[in-house]
């Protein structure tokens, strides 16, 4: 939680934050509105603007704010010697020395944006999505799964193995924001 508020407070203070956030790739317009067919069922611009109005806007503020908070996260794992983390779970490559490498940094950015704001790939999905059955019941509805699958990995996992700290987080602050969020799309819908 601290460190997206710090992420958000970069993000609105230090332009330069926010340019290497966007040259790490990660707000790909083909890529946003990829997102927006599969989460919303839409492929119209006019249809995407009823059905979930400012989805661009917030979802490239998602994906800046989360790059920044990658990049930062990056250099403080390297700083704690935590390179299981950055090699295995953020796939950073190349040498490390004491401060992560531009490459470096945007390889945290863009790896953090896909854990938690999903890239989503056929790849990505279960086999089951390939049948006829799956094809029917996935379409669309590819972000749900993985939302899903992070909830089971990041958090329920990790609850089982004993760390209860990303489940409370959940609890705390995740159940208040997605009940503030319905409320406010039901206001916006009408």
């Amino acid at each position: 939680i601290g460190r997206t508020i710090h992420g958000i407070y970069k993000y609105a203070t230090d332009p330069a934050a926010r340019a290497r956030a966007t040259s790490s790739g990660v707000l790909l317009d083909h890529t946003i509105n990829k997102l927006a067919e599969q989460g919303l069922g839409t492929k119209g611009k006019i249809t995407k603007n009823i059905a979930a109005p400012f989805f661009n806007q917030v979802e490239k503020f998602n994906r800046e704010v989360t790059a920044i908070v990658g990049a930062d996260y990056g250099n403080n794992l390297l700083k704690h010697g935590n390179i299981d983390a950055l090699r295995n779970k953020f796939r950073v490559t190349g040498e490390l020395g004491d401060k992560l490498t531009k490459n470096q940094e945007i390889e945290m950015a863009r790896r953090l944006v896909e854990i938690s704001q999903f890239k989503v790939d056929p790849m990505d999905l279960p086999g089951w999505v390939d049948s006829p059955l799956g094809k029917a019941a996935a379409q669309f509805r590819t972000f749900g799964y993985k939302q899903t699958d992070f909830m089971w990995n990041q958090v329920l996992r990790e609850f089982m193995k004993g760390n209860g700290a990303p489940l409370a987080r959940f609890v705390a602050v995740g159940v208040p924001l997605g009940a503030a969020s319905q409320y406010v799309k039901s206001k916006i819908k009408g």
